[in-house]
């Protein structure tokens, strides 16, 4: 059975779901979670991300899964808008095959609690994401920089200061392990850009908590 499954082209998808229900009848549960990884990468490499990880995840492929997640942040970092991310909607426990998957959903959800005027529930999200360990320390600048929009909201204090101070923990740590920060003859422009993105985000942060440490002595 197994040598007529690697016999059988997999030239539509039909083809290979009739494929791998076979596989499940048989429990051939490897067979079946092999050819769904071969669909995935067939599917990046045809630029198609969004059926790409659907194969990826039926075949609990976890290294492409989070390979795939960072592509999808990598491709948001470069043009500011996610590709087609509807299937995170309808995955539910599925994000946990990886924590690259979980990280890209929960983030998504982020910008959707955000576009909703929901700010706490975001900015919680954010602080969560920075604090729970699934984010890639190379993203922990880009999610600061999200955080900008929310610290600047008038007369209002997303962030506790207990938070606030957590974000500007990450920030210390991002400056104090920055390539530029030994090598300050060798700076370059996108180092210039970081450095005054961090700069503006201290100065935020700080004035956040002092308006948040001023707004809990109000409550006492």
């Amino acid at each position: 059975m197994c040598s007529l499954v690697e016999r059988v082209p997999l030239t539509t998808s039909t083809k290979a779901l009739k494929l791998i229900r076979l596989c499940q009848r048989y429990e051939m549960t490897e067979e079946a979670q092999s050819i769904c990884r071969v669909l995935a990468r067939r599917c990046y490499g045809d630029g198609r991300m969004g059926s790409a990880l659907t194969w990826c995840i039926k075949g609990q492929d976890a290294t492409f899964a989070a390979f795939l997640a960072e592509k999808y942040f990598d491709f948001y970092e470069s043009i500011g808008e996610f590709g087609d991310l509807s299937i995170l909607d309808y995955l539910g426990d599925a994000v946990l095959l990886s924590n690259r998957l979980a990280f890209l959903s929960k983030y998504r959800d982020f910008h959707k609690q955000y576009s909703f005027g929901n700010y706490e529930a975001a900015g919680q999200l954010l602080v969560s994401l920075l604090t729970s360990g699934i984010t890639l320390k190379k993203y922990w600048l880009t999610l600061l920089t999200d955080s900008i929009p929310l610290l600047q909201i008038p007369d209002k204090c997303v962030f506790s200061s207990a938070d606030t101070y957590e974000l500007l923990h990450i920030l210390q740590e991002i400056d104090n392990t920055s390539s530029y920060s030994d090598q300050k003859d060798m700076i370059t422009s996108q180092d210039e850009f970081s450095i005054n993105k961090i700069s503006l985000l201290r100065l935020a942060l700080v004035r956040n908590l002092q308006s948040s440490l001023v707004l809990r002595e109000r409550k006492h």
